[in-house]
């Protein structure tokens, strides 16, 4: 991170984030909020909400992309996870593919189904057609978030006061599917089994510095096109994490900004 981003100080991170800009910005992100629905592509639809935020940082129209394009590549044609490593590196080599495919005439030949988890479950058309069309949405010099605590802290802090995304892992248990009474999620103490984007922090100071704002991939989505429609997960799909808990699965997992 640092080879292209000077780290900035917990004054000039608290002076970005005050107000609880993270409020504001959930109610903007709300609109592309994933539903994973069954499928264990998790990582991927963290990868995609986070091209999603740096998109519309930088000004892009929004598409909807296809993180079940990611997952099928990467999984090995079994819907058994992934890691956050191989996203990164297929997104960045090969891009994200629009979740409509047209043909090289622009007509329409069909989508990718929030269920497809292989190659084999779209037709060759439609899948070379998205291997083409991916080329156009690719992932541009993303940072691996260092694993010391400090390094950890002050990248974390950098990145969401500049309102870069950071795809994360964290372990979720069966308390994990309510928020606690302030607002902040309950993570369990194992490696991690669950891939989800920080898109904003909350300034507390201190030791911490910022508590991370998560973004979900449970929901409540607002269109079909974004995942099956549900009630969805903690406060609109939100949830804050103290630092302690988003450093803990960073030794297992590789986060990165993007």
């Amino acid at each position: 991170f640092n080879d292209k981003f000077t780290l900035l100080t917990d004054a000039e991170c608290k002076e970005l984030l005050s107000g609880n800009v993270y409020l504001e910005k959930r109610k903007s992100r709300s609109a592309t909020m994933i539903n994973q629905g069954s499928v264990g592509k998790c990582n991927c639809s963290a990868a995609v909400s986070a091209i999603y935020q740096v998109r519309s940082h930088f000004g892009f129209e929004h598409t909807v992309l296809s993180d079940n394009y990611i997952y099928m590549n990467i999984n090995h044609g079994k819907d058994q996870g992934s890691l956050l490593s191989d996203g990164m590196e297929f997104a960045t080599n090969y891009g994200v593919s629009p979740k409509q495919l047209h043909d090289k005439s622009g007509e329409p030949i069909g989508d990718i189904d929030y269920l497809s988890y292989a190659r084999s479950q779209i037709s060759r058309e439609v899948y070379d057609a998205a291997s083409l069309q991916a080329d156009r949405f690719r992932m541009h010099e993303p940072y691996v978030v260092p694993n010391d605590w400090h390094a950890f802290r002050q990248t974390v802090m950098t990145a969401l006061a500049l309102d870069y995304p950071i795809v994360m892992a964290w372990d979720v248990t069966n308390r994990s599917m309510e928020l606690n009474r302030n607002g902040y999620i309950v993570s369990g103490r194992s490696w991690g089994n669950h891939a989800s984007v920080f898109h904003s922090a909350k300034w507390v100071g201190g030791k911490d510095g910022v508590h991370p704002d998560l973004k979900s991939s449970w929901g409540p989505t607002k269109h079909i096109a974004y995942g099956p429609l549900s009630a969805g997960w903690g406060d609109g799909g939100y949830g804050l994490m103290t630092m302690e808990q988003a450093f803990h699965c960073r030794e297992q997992h590789q986060f990165y900004v993007l």
